[in-house]
């Protein structure tokens, strides 16, 4: 086999200043092609003069190119628009409210707090029944407000018994939180939480039997705490359109250590609605939240609350008419010794 002209293809093998090309063994041409078709580059079909065709065509047809650069730029006209909406949304739902969010209602003092509204009652119920009840007491002072909270609970998740969940709320003349003591007995279970104001956050120690932990929360995130089966007191001087944080204290995750003890909310005053209480239309306030949702009416009282707590499911708390002092001072002074009795029921 003879010898043919190829052109040359790498640097310094062709001739800048005119030279012909250098003459080459076509013995190379199949390891030439071998090299181009590993790199997955197309190869034409060597026939007739090899100088002709070398190298071979790289490039792809200009339609084909043109139908590309039309598919990118529309597809690009379409993601680019619908990624702004998103961003948009999630900044108008996501983190505008809790930016823009006002400082906690605080608790006041007026007449009708410091005679109808220092005992309030509730019946908790559940898709059973009754469920529970809670007592809400307020002491007024010079130096402080005192909120005490007694719950009793017929069932808890995970514990056989009742439970008992008692909350004292303690608050600054201006009717901030100034420190909270949430304790949960049951025949199995001995949790405390308790928490103080300091000038930056909430520091709080969690006892559970034999262990213990410290932690914090910034008052930016804890103005106001409360338990998980009556978060929202008393709540006046509010409008539609108001928004706070708030954090929650679910003692079920306490005891489990299924998540964590604290659920931070944000919470806005959506809207009016007309609510019957006791046979009476009353004109109030709808507060809510993620989990929960209040109806306050112009006392600042709340008369409804439903509630979504892990562990337990939609929960909802009537407010009664009367206030059951002695179902009160028998789940208070009832003892936890392992033992099935079981505590006082009020039904509602």
């Amino acid at each position: 086999m003879g010898k043919v002209a190829v052109t040359a293809v790498g640097a310094g093998l062709a001739d800048s200043r005119g030279m012909g090309p250098p003459e080459a063994d076509l013995s190379v041409l199949p390891w030439l092609c071998k090299t181009r078709a590993s790199r997955r580059l197309p190869m034409p079909p060597i026939t007739g003069d090899v100088t002709a065709q070398w190298p071979p065509r790289m490039h792809a047809d200009a339609g084909v190119l043109g139908g590309l650069d039309l598919f990118t730029r529309a597809t690009g006209c379409v993601i680019v628009p619908l990624w702004l909406a998103s961003m948009c949304w999630l900044v108008a739902h996501d983190m505008w409210p809790g930016l823009s969010a006002d400082d906690p209602p605080s608790l006041q003092v007026t007449d009708w707090l410091k005679n109808e509204g220092s005992q309030v009652q509730f019946a908790v119920l559940d898709g059973d029944g009754h469920f529970g009840t809670v007592w809400s007491e307020y002491r007024i002072e010079d130096e402080a407000i005192q909120r005490n909270d007694l719950i009793w609970l017929e069932r808890f998740p995970l514990v056989r018994g009742p439970v008992r969940i008692s909350v004292d709320s303690a608050f600054t003349p201006d009717g901030l939180l100034d420190e909270i003591t949430v304790k949960v007995r049951n025949d199995g279970i001995r949790l405390k939480l308790h928490g103080e104001r300091f000038h930056r956050s909430f520091s709080f120690t969690l006892e559970l039997g034999q262990f213990e932990k410290a932690f914090k929360l910034p008052l930016t995130e804890a103005g106001f705490v409360s338990a998980g089966f009556n978060p929202f007191g008393q709540l006046a001087d509010m409008k539609v359109g108001d928004r706070w944080r708030m954090q929650v204290f679910n003692p079920v995750t306490a005891v489990t250590g299924m998540g964590e003890e604290f659920m931070p909310i944000l919470v806005e005053v959506t809207g009016r609605e007309s609510l019957v209480v006791d046979g009476a239309v009353k004109e109030c306030l709808v507060v809510q939240s993620p989990n929960a949702k209040a109806w306050v009416d112009e006392h600042g009282a709340v008369q409804v609350q439903e509630l979504n707590l892990p562990g337990f499911g939609p929960l909802r708390l009537v407010r009664a008419s009367d206030f059951n002092n002695e179902s009160q001072t028998r789940a208070r002074r009832h003892i936890f010794d392992g033992s099935s009795q079981r505590g006082p029921s009020w039904n509602p």
